[in-house]
């Protein structure tokens, strides 16, 4: 596991540019979001245009943005070419940038910079889908943190990371551990995708250690689960831990919103000197335990108010989690890829699998 204070630092804050509530009750999605906007920041075409927008061809006066945008456009088409038979644009990405070895041996790819930087992106998403999968596991279950003690097994924080599949192969490049974990059960399976999205910062390198990480210290990112590994033995214990905190996230992210009843119960500490809303228990997991006013709060070691209250389910309003899409984050590429196959820079057949085009061979320089 890596050093947690060198990856993300002690003082954990919100990531910038959140979306947050209520389509992302835990903000995790929020650096995945940021990059793509940066990357992919409008794949409409303008009026009239042709494929000569999306090249390095175009005529017309070119914006900052647009130059990420046929980068990524042109990581995309050699993508392609190198793995016809990938299940659809994004897949042939992932294969082929964020896996294995030619983002370095590749003579198109190991010269694009963009293709790095997607190489982070494209590792993050998983950690970031990782936490969505797990919320939405327990958003319709009445006792989260007994969910997830019953869902883990029985072992020492080491034993299960040491049983987890190798994250590099034996050159250092990745390997793709997550991809092998998605028939886990789904808390597990999380939590093996978030360990090894813990030790990742430690093996990339460059852009894309840089995209991987986003900014730093923040909740529930890749170093944060590394800091909260580090400290627990138990596996289960550490889970619990991370209920906390999801429960935690999702109380600032819909108290930032003003939504009413997010303090209902998310496993929150109050802040000192701010009374519990009329009718709202402390955190059920807290009031479950009969946690006193000098316990420690689960994310900053704040007190926890005392618990007056029965328990309740677990939720942010009105007793209930909300609720998260568990389904992988769409990550504009098929999008991207598709608006090309209209243009005919790329091709798509039954027989062939995916390609590049005569026209977006030249016009996007992957010519083999």
């Amino acid at each position: 596991m890596p050093n947690a204070t060198a990856v993300s630092g002690p003082t954990w804050t919100q990531p910038l540019g959140t979306p947050g509530y209520p389509h992302y009750p835990l903000n995790v999605e929020a650096p995945v979001l940021a990059a793509l906007d940066r990357l992919l920041p409008g794949i409409s075409p303008p009026s009239g245009s042709g494929p000569e927008w999306l090249t390095l061809t175009g005529r017309h006066t070119w914006p900052a943005e647009d130059r990420p945008r046929r980068a990524s456009l042109r990581m995309l088409a050699r993508a392609a070419q190198l793995l016809p038979e990938a299940e659809d644009w994004q897949e042939a990405a992932e294969q082929a940038v964020a896996y294995d070895t030619h983002l370095t041996e590749d003579p198109v790819l190991r010269g694009l910079e963009a293709a790095q930087t997607w190489r982070g992106i494209l590792l993050r998403r998983h950690s970031a889908d990782a936490w969505r999968r797990w919320w939405a596991t327990l958003a319709d279950h009445p006792d989260p943190h007994e969910l997830t003690t019953q869902s883990l097994p029985d072992v020492t924080v080491a034993a299960f990371t040491a049983d987890l599949p190798p994250h590099t192969d034996p050159q250092g490049h990745p390997a793709p551990a997550e991809l092998t974990l998605t028939r886990r059960p789904p808390i597990p399976g999380a939590l093996a995708v978030l360990l090894i999205g813990a030790r990742r910062a430690e093996s990339l390198r460059g852009k894309a250690k840089a995209a991987f990480l986003g900014e730093t210290g923040v909740y529930l990112d890749p170093g944060f689960v590394a800091h909260r590994a580090e400290s627990h033995q138990s596996l289960r214990a550490l889970g619990r831990q991370l209920v906390e905190d999801m429960l935690a996230q999702a109380h600032r992210i819909a108290v930032r919103h003003n939504q009413p009843g997010p303090a209902l119960v998310t496993g929150h500490p109050i802040p000192p000197g701010q009374l519990t809303p009329p009718g709202y228990p402390a955190s059920p997991g807290q009031a479950a335990a009969g946690t006193d006013q000098g316990s420690p709060g689960p994310v900053d070691g704040s007190p926890l108010p005392p618990a007056t209250a029965p328990h309740l389910p677990l939720g942010t309003y009105r007793g209930r989690l909300l609720p998260t899409d568990p389904t992988p984050i769409p990550l504009r590429l098929n999008t991207l890829g598709d608006l090309a196959l209209s243009h005919h820079l790329l091709s798509r057949t039954e027989d062939d699998g995916l390609g590049v085009t005569p026209l977006g061979a030249r016009l996007l320089e992957v010519s083999p």
